[in-house]
């Protein structure tokens, strides 16, 4: 069980972390508080979000940890709300992994150990793959670029650099949220923990229009306090195109593969 939770953190891990800056070609807006609340900035968030259907795309997936460096090719496939499939390939295409989820299974393949978990996800403790308490809508994040806030308290909205900052408390700390006041998405995230530390810094950035949906190209994300940075880069990504689900099965798994139920 832990040598799962070790090879899976490397691949789920890719779907979680960015820094950057968002990019435009139009002229901005300038950020103006007296015409916009808390209430219409989730509004047209949501928006946005809910105009993706699907997603397949390919990328580069990066790690930087204390000692170590990863690097890979991602292939990326996606139907939303609950369907994600992730391919990982080294140099010379060189097959390092796959997984392949939804909110009720998963399928994770690790060629180099001969191995081939699955499972129910509730089965599995997301927070060891991550080393932070993660959901499942989270993890769908990383992958899309598209945080989805969820209604709550928020702290009077603020103006940071010409964005709007929003700002909300949980049990676990405090979350801020920059969005771009011309394009309505959310280009960084941080979390603080109740001690004020920094724990988590997501940025979003490289934006482009996709069928009149805006996604960041690259998706960042940090965790200072453990010295590890993760990117996902992508170059090539195809949005609300037909995706046939019998694409999200892990095929050519070879006789010889242990078969793990978790």
């Amino acid at each position: 069980m832990n040598k799962f939770y070790y090879y899976a953190s490397y691949f789920l891990i890719a779907g979680f972390f960015v820094t950057g800056c968002a990019h435009f070609s139009r002229t901005a807006t300038t950020a103006d508080l007296s015409s916009m609340s808390a209430q219409k900035l989730l509004d047209r968030l949501e928006q946005n979000y809910l105009k993706l259907n699907t997603l397949e795309g390919k990328a580069q997936f990066q790690a930087q940890m204390e000692g170590a460096g990863y690097e890979a090719a991602a292939n990326v496939k996606l139907i939303m709300p609950d369907s994600l499939f992730t391919k990982f390939e080294a140099m010379f295409g060189f097959d390092v992994g796959t997984f392949s989820c939804n909110r009720k299974k998963f399928a994770l393949h690790i060629p180099m150990q001969k191995v081939l978990y699955t499972g129910q996800l509730d089965s599995i403790d997301l927070a060891k793959f991550f080393q932070i308490q993660v959901t499942y809508d989270e993890l769908m994040e990383g992958f899309t670029g598209i945080p989805r806030i969820q209604s709550g308290e928020f702290a009077p909205l603020a103006i940071d650099n010409n964005q709007y900052l929003m700002m909300s408390r949980s049990a676990t700390g405090t979350h801020r949220y920059w969005i771009d006041a011309t394009q309505f998405v959310v280009t960084q995230y941080q979390f603080h923990d109740l001690n004020g530390t920094l724990q988590i810094t997501k940025v979003f950035s490289n934006f482009k229009k996709y069928d009149d949906i805006l996604l960041p190209k690259t998706i960042q994300i940090s965790r200072p306090v453990q010295k590890q940075m993760f990117s996902l880069f992508y170059h090539d990504r195809k949005v609300n195109q037909p995706i046939d689900r019998n694409n999200f099965k892990i095929r050519g798994i070879p006789r010889n593969t242990r078969h793990i139920r978790l």
